[in-house]
């Protein structure tokens, strides 16, 4: 999972974004009307979901910005390559 930090969006303006990955135009979806558009589309069976990855505010209430600071921390690019770095190669032969 990438942090924050990763994503093609992050710290950049919606002109930067297009230019990034060579689109006419960008536009986004509001959090209300994505929750409309699922709710509907549920035909009344979906009357709530979790935003939370959209908010930051969670149902279960004990998620702080320093624990998703330091998910990010272990999750990101850079630590899983100084994690592969750090891995022994297993030589495999074939057997005839």
């Amino acid at each position: 999972m990438p942090a924050k930090q990763e994503y093609i969006a992050h710290g950049r303006t919606i002109q930067e974004i297009t230019d990034a990955i060579g689109a006419d135009w960008l536009i986004y979806q509001t959090l209300e009307d994505l929750e409309a558009a699922v709710t509907d589309a549920g035909g009344g069976t979906v009357t709530q979901f979790d935003t939370s990855c959209f908010t930051g505010q969670y149902v279960c209430g004990t998620i702080t910005p320093e624990y998703l600071a330091s998910v990010e921390e272990a999750r990101n690019d850079g630590a899983k390559k100084a994690s592969l770095s750090t891995n022994q190669t297993l030589e495999i032969h074939n057997q005839e």
